[in-house]
């Protein structure tokens, strides 16, 4: 493969953009929270992925793959993990219920669901959004 130089993809935040450059491994990725999702992520020697993009179909991943490093197209392997095996990573790693909605984060008060956790505060035992913390802000702010 060829490192083409056409990749322009940037991670972090305001205060710390980074751009992803050559790495040594792509991978495609299912998010099993939306399948009709496919995500080329650009991965370090570890498989720790730097960065994503999100695309509609395997096959545009794979283009754009292309796009960004010339002569992967032929390189492509399947996943040696069965779903069985995905499965039970998620029971063990994540203690987490593969049949169940485990990325949807709810508020305790409200019942209001949030994938984007940057809206919602979390512990152990429950999570709040800013939403409620807003409505107790005004509620306790209040003067007689």
């Amino acid at each position: 493969m060829t490192y083409t130089g056409k990749l322009s993809l940037h991670v972090g935040g305001p205060d710390n953009w980074q751009t992803v450059g050559e790495l040594p491994g792509l991978v495609i990725v299912n998010p099993y929270n939306n399948p009709d999702d496919f995500l080329l992520g650009f991965c370090d020697e570890s498989w720790a992925i730097s960065g994503v993009i999100q695309f509609d179909s395997v096959e545009a991943a794979k283009a754009r793959a292309e796009h960004y490093y010339s002569g992967v197209e032929g390189k492509w392997r399947p996943t040696p993990y069965s779903e069985e095996q995905t499965r039970e990573y998620l029971r063990t790693e994540y203690e987490v219920d593969p049949d169940s909605e485990w990325w949807i984060v709810r508020c305790s008060f409200c019942g209001k669901e949030d994938t984007d956790t940057a809206g919602i505060i979390a512990s152990e035992s429950a999570t709040i959004c800013y939403g409620c913390i807003e409505d107790f802000h005004k509620e306790i702010s209040k003067t007689e």
